[in-house]
């Protein structure tokens, strides 16, 4: 499915966020910046601010940040809420690398997520984009109420911050889709899935999956209308595949 790949640069990271912490916010950004992948490749930041209540909140912590590996963060906020696909779809359409990678602004990388995936990526030219493991963790209050971080057992992560992927295979298999809420992502994977895009794995937990009081699942548990559209969606497509 992948056309001749473009010459690797750089990396292109789309960080969407929505009223996020600004702890989170600014962890998950030095997660980017300290990627070892960037002693060789310019790094593409955009940081998508999807219409945040505090808009300088965001400013700031991209400010903080300064250049990573000689470049600039770039920040786009939005005028109004596109939720979590429209602020992914805003930074894909500014992304000017040929490979492109996503991170939700509460989780956080591992600093050679980026190296360990491209290795996968470039070692087999028929793969289209590469996943991988994501550490679960949950945060939790002891009993003097002091803030600690459960980790669960590393789990095959199909989610956009797991995702690395050929910026011209993204744009066959198409944006992710608006108004699907909590099903976003499953209805994007299984889209790529049904177009014969060929996902690898890497074995290896490359990134932690935060569970906090803010999640956008925790939030919006109780609206699951979307993530039924999502399933709805999957499901015809794959009776209308076998005919």
């Amino acid at each position: 499915m992948l056309p001749e790949p473009a010459p690797l640069s750089g990396v292109s990271v789309v960080v969407p966020t929505h009223n996020t912490p600004p702890e989170l916010l600014r962890r998950a950004l030095r997660s980017v910046a300290e990627q070892s992948a960037w002693n060789i490749l310019l790094p593409d930041l955009i940081v998508v601010d999807d219409a945040s209540a505090d808009q300088v909140v965001v400013r700031q912590a991209v400010e903080e940040l300064g250049e990573i590996g000689k470049t600039k963060p770039r920040l786009f906020c939005l005028p109004q809420n596109l939720g979590h696909a429209g602020a992914l779809n805003a930074g894909i359409a500014e992304a000017k690398c040929p490979v492109v990678a996503f991170l939700d602004a509460d989780d956080v990388w591992y600093p050679t997520k980026i190296a360990r995936q491209l290795e996968a990526l470039l070692a087999d030219l028929s793969c289209d984009g590469v996943v991988c493991l994501a550490q679960e963790a949950a945060y939790r209050k002891d009993e003097s109420g002091t803030s600690l971080l459960d980790f669960g057992e590393p789990k095959l992560a199909r989610m956009f911050s797991a995702l690395v992927i050929w910026r011209s295979s993204l744009n066959i298999i198409g944006a992710p889709r608006r108004g699907l809420g909590m099903g976003t992502t499953i209805e994007w994977f299984d889209r790529a899935e049904h177009l014969g895009s060929k996902i690898e794995v890497v074995q290896e937990p490359l990134y932690r999956r935060v569970h906090h009081a803010s999640n956008y699942t925790r939030l919006h548990r109780d609206n699951m209308g979307e993530y039924h559209l999502a399933l709805k969606i999957i499901l015809d497509r794959r009776r209308a595949a076998r005919g």
